[in-house]
């Protein structure tokens, strides 16, 4: 998913310029890109798109636990989606902080301790990113966007067999 980072700025970019909040985060609104061939497209190839949508801004106090919400538009079922979270820092790129499917199935992003965690309520479409013992430097901006489980899984098996291919090659 090297493309990711440029999609996410991108993203940042067309919801306009915004302030944190002293002690706050913000998380504008984001539209999900769909990936196709193992390129991103906005304007095909994809049917009919889910939003998410994301509250304007959430504070808590240092110390404390803090859980951010991302809903998944109703005419998709969230249920059959993973939930990708970002961070991204004043000044910095956005990082990936996981992939959140279920209980079962789920990804820590590298060096992203395990007070960051993801979860999901199928019943009202959501799911969220919750961030225990909260620093000074979880103030940023936060984004998720979904992708499809199965979708997912195939971008795995590639990657797992050209690396295998890769593999077979040197030895």
């Amino acid at each position: 998913m090297a493309w990711t980072s440029v999609l996410l700025m991108l993203l940042a970019y067309l919801t306009g310029k915004e302030t944190l909040g002293a002690q706050g985060f913000f998380a504008p609104p984001m539209a999900l890109l769909c990936p196709s061939d193992g390129h991103a497209s906005i304007f095909s190839g994809c049917g009919p798109q889910p939003m998410v949508h994301q509250p304007p801004l959430a504070s808590s106090s240092l110390g404390a636990t803090i859980r951010l919400s991302c809903t998944l538009s109703n005419d998709h079922n969230i249920g059959i989606y993973s939930i990708y979270w970002y961070q991204q820092r004043p000044g910095h790129p956005p990082r990936f902080l996981l992939r959140y499917f279920s209980h079962s199935d789920k990804h820590q992003g590298p060096d992203i301790p395990p007070r960051f965690s993801g979860s999901k309520d199928t019943t009202r479409n959501l799911g969220y990113l919750s961030i225990s013992e909260l620093q000074p430097e979880d103030e940023a901006v936060y984004y998720c966007a979904v992708g499809l489980r199965s979708q997912e899984k195939k971008r795995m098996e590639r990657e797992w067999e050209g690396e295998k291919s890769y593999t077979d090659l040197g030895s």
